[in-house]
């Protein structure tokens, strides 16, 4: 398994990334390990940011030498499951605001994958068999927040109202967010 997932904002910092993926497969590679195992984002055809073109960077990296070692690459979007960031802020905000304002942005579809469905992934990548690099992706369709956050008080047993928001709310996010 690819033991880290890097985060800075450094362009030094993106090219040291770099450089640790390809001598932590060239180490594997050298040590006769059998396959790579990377947990990377759900999406490769439209990185937005920085962070997940890293993390594209990092799976082409590690699946440049399918000859000599290949990569399990599996892409996930958020995971969700008790303690996941996405978990609490989807639980928090349903527990504490029985009307819930949704501005545009939590129309955007996200792709999310349980917390144990992603460990079974993990497992069975173990022995899936390989001749050469496998890229898979997993997780649920894509819904937005709004919907996230629907299931979420159903799961719940909560009535809530959802009241949109025609602007962006740009100060009402990060207070939504802190609650």
């Amino acid at each position: 398994y690819f033991p880290v997932r890097f985060m800075g904002t450094d362009p030094e910092f993106d090219r040291q990334v770099k450089v640790f993926a390809a001598k932590f497969r060239d180490a594997c590679a050298a040590e006769g390990v059998g396959r790579i195992i990377f947990l990377g984002v759900f999406t490769r055809k439209e990185a937005r940011n920085q962070t997940i073109q890293a993390m594209i960077d990092t799976g082409e990296i590690l699946s440049a030498l399918p000859e000599r070692i290949p990569t399990v690459w599996l892409q996930a979007g958020f995971i969700l499951g008790s303690g996941s960031l996405l978990f609490d802020v989807l639980s928090n905000l349903v527990q504490k605001l029985p009307v819930l304002p949704t501005p545009p942005w939590m129309e955007t579809r996200i792709s999310v994958i349980g917390a144990r469905d992603l460990q079974e992934y993990l497992f069975q990548a173990i022995t899936i068999p390989l001749s050469g690099n496998v890229e898979v992706e997993i997780g649920l369709p894509p819904s937005s927040l709004r919907e996230m956050l629907a299931a979420t008080a159903r799961v719940m047993g909560l009535t809530r109202v959802f009241l949109p928001v025609p602007i962006k709310a740009k100060r009402l996010s990060p207070a939504m967010l802190m609650l």
